[in-house]
């Protein structure tokens, strides 16, 4: 459906438990009005009770896995932001909340936007990305300078222990969608736990798509931490897991 007068379209939409999920094209056209480009982007939208802007993520194709928003990712934007639910309690300045693997940073930017200070990080390569999505969810957005006073973006490059070392401990690690290359599964471990404190409470999130290989993380964890599944959700197209690691 058109969505504007720009010739902007919505390809996709769902709703993820009370957010939107929305998948854009804005057609872009040359004087004579014929359309020369196509922009493509993710607009996570958040219920209207909480009265806070969409974010909007373009998409970055030549990130592959990187530049893509995943549906598992949106649903622990629901769970972070939910008053009720256990997870809220980290949504605020007095804890540390370190997004790993960040990608487009929308769970880092929906924690913030509830009150949370977040590090997003990625890799070196990711990083453009990643700040020029935080930049635009700033723009015209009248949380602008507190986000900018809550959020970092830092360099994560999984088992640098130096990266590491200058990011420090966490309160609450956010893991989302990180599981698609089984060759990193160790270092992303290694990572998980240097930035682990005693008291630090991560949460996995992921798509199953190669069971198999995700089941194998899932006891890899258990050598160094507690694992609690504790969300599972499947339907025709996506089967969501989610879990809690918690140091041993």
């Amino acid at each position: 459906k058109k969505i504007s007068d720009r010739d902007e379209y919505v390809v996709y939409e769902k709703m993820i438990g009370d957010w939107t999920y929305r998948f854009k094209s804005r057609f872009v056209c040359d004087e004579s009005d014929s359309p020369v480009e196509v922009h493509q982007a993710t607009q996570i939208v958040p219920p209207r009770s909480m009265n806070l802007k969409p974010i909007d993520l373009p998409l970055n194709k030549d990130l592959g896995e990187a530049g893509c928003v995943f549906q598992s990712a949106v649903v622990l934007c629901n769970l972070l932001t939910d008053r009720d639910h256990a997870l809220y309690q980290y949504m605020n300045s007095e804890k540390k909340v370190v997004e790993v693997g960040s990608g487009t940073g929308v769970l880092g930017l929906a924690s913030a936007a509830v009150g949370a200070r977040v590090c997003m990080t990625d890799l070196p390569h990711v990083l453009d990305q990643l700040r020029g999505n935080f930049q635009l969810y700033c723009s015209n957005n009248p949380l602008g300078d507190e986000l900018r006073m809550r959020c970092s973006v830092e360099q994560l490059t999984w088992g640098c222990e130096s990266d590491a070392a200058r990011i420090g401990k966490a309160d609450l690690i956010l893991c989302s969608d990180c599981l698609y290359r089984e060759e990193t599964h160790r270092s992303l471990l290694d990572t998980l736990k240097a930035l682990s404190a005693d008291h630090t409470l991560t949460v996995l999130s992921f798509e199953i798509r190669r069971p198999p290989i995700e089941a194998h993380f899932i006891e890899q964890t258990r050598e160094s931490f507690e694992v609690e599944q504790f969300f599972q959700k499947g339907d025709d197209d996506h089967h969501i897991q989610l879990y809690y690691l918690r140091p041993k």
